[in-house]
């Protein structure tokens, strides 16, 4: 099983707001919360070309109302050949691990008879499929390929690739038997069909975890003849879907992703446009991609924590999230305040009453930081609602699994320079060893 926290959320018209955690050292409802009117900083300076940075856009998908979606263009190539296809709008996802993407046959963009990708093959000639499983609670299946594939000019020669909807029709049921992705309150997943997958409106996902590069210990493979009797199947070290930043020949120590801020106007609407940040390639390994700051290790599950009183909670770093999402049994931090949960899963607070938050918060040292997130109030939401990009977001979290967990999507980069070492790098200059967050 190919593991997605994927949070593409189709919505229409409606106002919505974040929250987070408190701390236990405050005297007004959740520790270390205050009201405050909420500022907007102006646009940053874009960072120049160098053969290590690649273009990210974020906003709208391409088919679908979902907003503050990061999206890069990948090349995918028959392996030794320059038998090539690029793939655009593929989402970039820090909470998940490995390449996925659409083919043709359910209306994306990978065409495997233009471009005659090798399956990936047991010692018996059997091909390789495997199940592909979101947070959002949606499955899909597909073949597991073989790949050269191009970030810019970088290669990841020969890579494990899935590409959904090959072969789906038949493979499905497999996935919803297996007891690994059963994690739905009412124990099954959904198999998306061919209009539902396509219908996120992106061509494919980019799973660039820190904390797990490769996929070696998933259960979920099969390895299938060309009747679909399938038998389990084990990945090695060289074939297992991975972290493709991580397989690149150069500059694959990690990356940062620097986006810049929004200016929102004043008393007026305002339907922001798209806009583009970048991906630098490496850390310490190029003038462009120099670190100095303090790291932030991560778990080996990829999180922080956030602790007040006697609960503890996760926290994660989540590009493919569009907004902060909230699990279920976080909600009542915001109970001083008066929120409410509007339109099913928005939370919002009463009009002119925003909010800026100091989350206490601790890494996988125990070491102390602070993360911040301005809560606008539903009225400057309705104002910014037609937008491709809308910085304060945030939705509650209905999977149980993540009911304790503050997932930091999108909206928590804009404006920084976050900064991802791998799991298990180093960095010159530096004795970190990852996985950690730098943010600046």
């Amino acid at each position: 099983m190919i593991t997605k926290s994927l949070w593409l959320v189709f919505f229409s018209s409606a106002a919505a707001l974040l929250t987070g955690c408190g701390s236990g050292d405050s005297n007004s409802g959740v520790a270390g919360i205050s009201a405050v009117q909420p500022a907007y900083p102006t646009a940053d300076t874009a960072i120049s070309p160098a053969d290590n940075v690649i273009p990210v856009t974020v906003g709208r998908s391409l088919v679908s109302p979902s907003v503050n979606v990061p999206l890069v263009t990948i090349k995918v190539c028959v392996p030794g050949t320059q038998i090539c296809q690029s793939i655009d709008h593929v989402l970039l996802d820090t909470g998940s691990t490995g390449l996925s993407i659409f083919s043709n046959t359910t209306g994306g963009e990978i065409n495997t008879t233009m471009t005659p990708l090798p399956h990936l093959q047991d010692v018996l000639g059997r091909n390789i499929y495997d199940c592909f499983a979101y947070g959002d609670g949606f499955v899909d299946a597909g073949g597991m390929y073989q790949a050269d594939v191009y970030i810019g000019n970088h290669k990841a020669p020969i890579q494990t690739i899935g590409v959904f909807g090959d072969s789906e029709t038949y493979f499905s049921t497999l996935c919803q038997r297996n007891p690994v992705v059963n994690t739905q309150p009412s124990g099954d997943y959904v198999i998306q069909s061919p209009s539902g997958t396509i219908g996120r409106g992106i061509n494919g996902i980019l799973g660039i975890a820190p904390y797990k590069l490769s996929l070696i210990n998933e259960t979920t493979a099969q390895a299938c003849d060309s009747l679909f009797s399938c038998v389990a199947y084990q990945y090695t070290s060289v074939n297992a879907p991975s972290n493709i930043l991580s397989r690149l020949t150069t500059d694959n120590n990690g990356f940062t992703l620097s986006l810049p801020s929004l200016t929102i106007p004043a008393d007026s609407e305002y339907n922001s446009p798209p806009f583009t940040g970048n991906i630098i390639l490496g850390i310490n390994t190029k003038s462009n991609n120099i670190i100095t700051s303090t790291p932030i290790y991560l778990s080996s599950e990829g999180y922080i924590f956030c602790y007040s009183g006697s609960w503890k909670a996760n926290i994660l770093f989540d590009t493919g999230g569009v907004a902060y999402f909230i699990g279920n049994s976080l909600i009542n931090l915001l109970t001083p305040y008066g929120y409410s949960i509007v339109y099913g899963d928005f939370i919002a607070l009463p009009d002119n009453e925003s909010l800026h938050i100091t989350l206490p918060s601790y890494d996988a040292h125990n070491t102390k930081i602070n993360l911040e997130i301005t809560i606008s109030d539903t009225a400057t939401m309705k104002k910014i609602w037609a937008g491709s990009v809308i910085p304060d977001l945030v939705f509650t979290n209905n999977i149980p699994q993540l009911s304790n967990t503050f997932d930091f999507g999108i909206p928590f980069f804009f404006g920084k320079n976050v900064s991802f070492l791998f799991d298990g790098a180093t960095m010159q200059g530096n004795n970190t060893v990852g996985p950690a967050v730098f943010i600046n």
